[in-house]
C-alpha cells in the first residue's frame, strides 16, 4: 500500500519542477532578455557563461546592436524544459520590437537556452533557436 503512495508523492515532486517558471534558469534567461532592453552590456555577458564558444563575440555584437538600434523586448513565456544535475534548458518566447527607423523586423523568437552552472549560478551556455516569424508593424 505503501508503494503507490510513495510513487505518487515522488511523481508529483518531478512535475513541480518540469515546466517551472520559477527556477532560477528561468530567471537567468528573463534578466538576459531585460538586460538587452537596458542596452546593459556589462550585466547581459554576466549572464552568460564563461566557456559559452559565443562569449568573446558578444561583446562586441551587442555594442554595434545597441549603437543602431532601440530595441525593446518582451519575454512572452518562459519555462523549464529539461534538467539535470549540470544542465537546465529553458524554452521562452521573445517578440522583439524597433520602434523606430533602421532595417530591423519586428519579430517572435522561439528558442531554447541551455544553462550550465557557473560557481552556483545558472548561465546561458548556448542558445538554439527555433523559430523567428516576423511581424508587422501593426502587431
Amino acid at each position: 500500500m505503501k508503494t503507490p503512495a510513495l510513487f505518487f508523492l515522488l511523481f508529483s515532486v518531478l512535475l513541480s519542477f518540469c515546466g517551472s517558471s520559477d527556477h532560477p534558469a528561468v530567471q537567468v534567461t528573463r534578466d538576459n532578455i531585460r538586460y538587452a532592453g537596458e542596452e546593459n552590456i556589462e550585466a547581459y555577458m554576466n549572464t552568460l557563461h564563461e566557456e559559452s564558444p559565443v562569449y568573446a563575440g558578444t561583446q562586441r555584437s551587442l555594442a554595434n546592436l545597441f549603437n543602431n538600434y532601440d530595441l525593446k523586448y518582451e519575454v512572452e513565456e518562459a519555462y523549464v524544459l529539461t534538467e539535470t544535475d549540470t544542465l537546465v534548458e529553458v524554452q521562452y518566447v521573445q517578440v522583439t520590437r524597433n520602434p523606430g527607423d533602421g532595417q530591423f523586423r519586428d519579430n517572435r523568437l522561439e528558442a531554447i537556452n541551455t544553462l550550465k552552472k557557473s560557481g552556483d549560478v545558472w548561465k546561458i551556455y548556448s542558445t538554439r533557436i527555433l523559430h523567428v516569424s516576423y511581424l508587422d508593424k501593426e502587431e
